[in-house]
Parts: structure tokens; sequence; C-alpha cells
């Protein structure tokens, strides 16, 4: 991809991220307000967009992360109206399909909520090839046999997914390629800030959707780089450290405040020290309602799986 040809790619990617923000009215398509999703309406109108407008080439589309269907069914009405229809795209969809208890949601814990998936995408259903499983488990799942053109990553809830999801799929990634991390700025998350610090100076970042999802455009080929990655192999100083540098590239003091947000919490699951040193800059800081409401939270948390139910959460892996 040559460097005006990725200029034009961000460009067009940074509008879709400003539309999306501003939120579509009306909704994109019929019951895209009603579905059963913690995707906010903005994240569900990206997704809309993206696959709709953004899909760069023959590559496919990869959702890591579906609960019951919400994400996938805002991607595959976006192919369906294309203007080229979906064509040969495929959206491969990956999750375990077996959630804690969500009651708001009418989910028991240990549910198989596969039917219920199945019910939600019927419209959608003939664009998808689902993979039941665990991403990194110990039953190996199906991978895209091509390219990957718009990456949705919704499932990086512990750090043992690190490592598959950097080799497994970023690196079926091209330039113009979209990732978007669905928890990037929620501080229960922070193995996700040490991907995207891993791979800053292959992506552009180019904006983030109901302070939450943040969206990347690869500019420069990542396979290598991804597969460089092994979580197991970075110490928690290096962890701390790598976020601390993400967090300089941000001067959005929301974000930033989030992205310190999470290193607080990640030293929190390493060492008592460097937790309460990390908490008391931060409060000294003075952050805004938000990110002192995530300060809160992390002091609150018992660490059993700060993205989970709080009574149903399973423990959050240290490394």
């Amino acid at each position: 991809m040559t460097v005006d040809a990725a200029s034009a790619r961000v460009a067009a990617v940074r509008s879709v991220v400003g539309r999306a923000r501003r939120g579509l009215s009306p909704a994109p398509f019929e019951g895209a307000r009603d579905l059963p999703t913690m995707l906010a309406s903005e994240e569900v109108d990206l997704l809309y967009l993206l696959a709709r407008d953004s899909l760069g080439g023959a590559g496919d589309v990869v959702e890591l992360g579906t609960f019951l269907g919400g994400s996938t069914v805002a991607i595959g009405r976006g192919l369906q109206d294309r203007d080229e229809g979906p064509g040969h795209v495929r959206v491969h969809t990956y999750d375990t399909f077996v959630q804690e208890a969500w009651p708001e949601f009418g989910v028991a814990a240990d549910e198989d909520v596969l039917p219920r998936w199945e019910r939600l995408v019927g419209p959608v259903r003939s664009l998808v090839d689902v993979h039941p499983g665990r991403v990194g488990g110990s039953e190996p799942i199906p991978l895209p046999g091509g390219p990957v053109d718009l990456l949705f990553v919704d499932l990086v809830k512990h750090a043992e997914a690190i490592t598959p999801v950097m080799h497994d799929f970023l690196a079926r990634t091209r330039p113009g390629s979209v990732v978007v991390h669905q928890d990037m700025f929620h501080w229960g998350s922070p193995w996700v800030l040490v991907t995207v610090e891993a791979m800053w100076d292959r992506c552009e970042f180019v904006g983030h959707v109901a302070r939450a999802s943040g969206v990347l455009v690869v500019t420069r080929p990542l396979a290598v780089s991804a597969r460089a990655v092994d979580w197991g192999a970075i110490a928690p100083a290096a962890q701390l450290s790598m976020i601390d540098s993400l967090a300089e590239r941000f001067t959005h003091p929301t974000l930033r405040g989030s992205i310190d947000a999470a290193a607080v919490y990640l030293a929190r699951l390493h060492d008592p020290t460097t937790y309460r040193r990390r908490l008391a800059r931060a409060r000294a800081a003075s952050p805004g309602p938000r990110v002192a409401r995530y300060l809160d939270e992390i002091e609150a948390t018992d660490d059993r799986g700060a993205l989970a139910p709080p009574d149903h959460a399973d423990p959050v892996p240290a490394s």
C-alpha cells in the first residue's frame, strides 16, 4: 500500500468513526436499537458502517466474541447493504457460547446461548461461518484461510487470549485492514493496551466510539510483529511500561486517564506496592468523573473478572 493509499484509507475510516460517534438517525436497519447486546448504539452503528462502507478488498471479517449475536447482525446487515452486495466476503464468528449469568438478558449461568444466537442472526446467517470454542483453548478451531480486512475483538477478557489473538488473527490482517478493539478503553482489559502498543508503529489510531471501542487501520504489514508477541514472556514491569508508553500518545484526558486506570488495575493483579503508588498518582491527577469512577471500581473489585457479572465472575489470571 502506497503512502497516498494509506492516507486515503485512514481518512475514509476516520470519517466512518465520526459518523458512528454522532449516531445514525434513523437507525441503520430495522431492530438496530433493540438488539440484545452490551454494545452501545454507536458501536452497533460503527460495525454496520465499517461492513457497508469500509471493506478494502476481498478479505473476510473476523468477529472475536459475539455474545447473543448483536455485533454479528450489525456486520451482516452492513454487508447486505453494500452497493455491490456481500459478494464473497465471509464473517467468521468465534465464541464459546457458554455464558455466565446475565439476568438483564435472561441468560443463566453456564447456559449454551448458541440457539439464541442462531435465532437472532437468522436474516444474515448465510454470510456467517460460526466456530464455537475457546480461542487459544486445547481444542483446535478453524482459522480464516485468507486475509482479514475487518477484525472485531471483544473477547480479550483475560491475559491468555492475547497470544492466540495476535498469532492467529492480527497476523492475518494486511495494510488497509481495520481493527476494532471493543475493550481498548475499559480498565478491566489492560492486555488489549499491550497489544496496541506492540503494533503501534504499523497501525494508525483513527478514533474511539462510546469511549470504549478503539479503531485502528493497519498501515504496514504486521504479521511478523504480531507473531512475535508472547504474553507469557512479557514481564509485568514490561507490560506496565508498554501501557505507560501508550498513554503518552494520547492527549484526550478521559482516554489517557482510562489507559492509566488500566495500568492501575494491572498493577493490582501483580504487586500491591506498585498498585498503591499508581492509584495514588492517578487520584492526584484530578481525573474527570468518568476516570474517577473507574478508579473507584478498581478499588472495589475483588479481582474475579472486571468484565464479567459481579456475582458470577471467574478469577482473572495474574499473567
